[in-house]
Parts: C-alpha cells; sequence; structure tokens
C-alpha cells in the first residue's frame, strides 16, 4: 500500500519519488486521509466480507473481512488475497474491524493493521505500539508474514514488488517505517506465490512504530 505500507495499487507515478522518506511518507497519508466520499469504505451483502470499497479511477474493488482483504478487478475476478499469519512467527491473534470513512482498522490483541483507500490505490499499514514476542531469540528484526492466495506471480523491481496475472497487474511499493522519534527504520519486503514478508530493524527504536 499501501502506500504501502506497504501499498498495492494498479498504476503508479514516479513524480514524487525523488522526495525525502518522511516527506513523502506523510504527503502519501494526506492525500489518502483527504480523499472524498466517492474513496469511502461501505457495508457489502456477502457473507464473506463486511466492508467493500471500489476505486473510480482503477478497475479495482476491495472488499474486508477480519482475516484477510481481497483486491480484485470490478467484477470480482482476478482476485488476489493477503492475510496476515504470523507476527515473528507466532499467531498475531484474531481481529476485529472497524470502519470510518475510507479506512478499515483489523484491531488485534498487541498491534492494529490498518488500511486506507484513496487515489493512490490501497494504502495498508500497521501500527505495534510496544515490542512483540517472538518465537525465537530476539535478533531486533519485526517480521510480519502474510499468506498470498490468487493466481499472481511476484516479482521484484528495485523495492517494487509486481504481482502479475493473466490480465491484470497489482504492485505492493513504498514501505516505510517510523518509531515514535520520528526515526526512519529500515524496512525491506520479499515474496513468494504464497507468502508476503515484511521485515523492520527495530534494534533501539522507540515505541510505538508505525509501518506504512
Amino acid at each position: 500500500c499501501a502506500e504501502q505500507t506497504p501499498k498495492l495499487e494498479s498504476n503508479r507515478s514516479d513524480s514524487e519519488s525523488t522526495m525525502p522518506p518522511a516527506l513523502r511518507a506523510a504527503w502519501i497519508q494526506q492525500v489518502q486521509n483527504e480523499a472524498g466520499a466517492k474513496y469511502a469504505i461501505v457495508n457489502v451483502k456477502d457473507r464473506r466480507f463486511e466492508f467493500e470499497a471500489r476505486h473510480p479511477k482503477q478497475n479495482l474493488r476491495t472488499r474486508f473481512n477480519a482475516e484477510s482483504v481481497e483486491l480484485s478487478d470490478r467484477d470480482g475476478g482476478a482476485p488476489l488475497r493477503l492475510a496476515l499469519t504470523q507476527v515473528n512467527g507466532l499467531d498475531p491473534g484474531a481481529g476485529r474491524l472497524e470502519r470510518e470513512g475510507n479506512k478499515v482498522t483489523v484491531h488485534r490483541p498487541e498491534m492494529d493493521e490498518w488500511y486506507v483507500h484513496g487515489p493512490m490505490g490501497l494504502e495498508q499499514g500497521f501500527t505495534i505500539p510496544e515490542p512483540l514476542p517472538t518465537s525465537g531469540a530476539d535478533d531486533g528484526v519485526l517480521r510480519l508474514a502474510m499468506a498470498v492466495e490468487g493466481d499472481f506471480s511476484p516479482s521484484k523491481r528495485g523495492k517494487v514488488i509486481v504481482w502479475r496475472g493473466d490480465e491484470r497487474a497489482l504492485e505492493t511499493r513504498e514501505l516505510f517505517a517510523f518509531d515514535a522519534d520520528g526515526k526512519q527504520l529500515a524496512a525491506s519486503m520479499r515474496a513468494s506465490r504464497t507468502e508476503l514478508t515484511i521485515e523492520v530493524q527495530t534494534a533501539r527504536a522507540r515505541y510505538p512504530i508505525v509501518i506504512d
């Protein structure tokens, strides 16, 4: 996303790519947060999902439930589904879904996972209020793993992950992470056909941490 945060979107512009990271992240947030009613997330009559957003310019429909987010074309074709399955090797816990305007938040026991639907596509982010437990020795790296479902093949183009299907392509790009002091934290992504992993260097970081 998000801006990614990671950000998932079907097209992009490089005109602002030379901005300093902190300024770029703030600009993205402003553009997304100030999106009008046409970007609103609404209730959907589908027992599998609670909310839906349809992008007015991109051929993109997004549906949400407490376990996953699904991106597809406007008719529901070529879906790409993402679900947070592990945080530092542990189950992230059950989520509680909340919607406000063009934002959906999944409140989990020790963190929030959130999505903002706006002009730049679907922005995905995480807010981590304090250090999280880990399944092994603490190596100063926060790891988020998301299961991926869909007929897409990922490839890396610089810092961008491109998901290519038979009829469309989506991008996961512009990953930022900052601590409570506004210090940028080193962050990276990698992907396979079945998993998207985000890693953030958290040694000496002050919480809360925001991944955007």
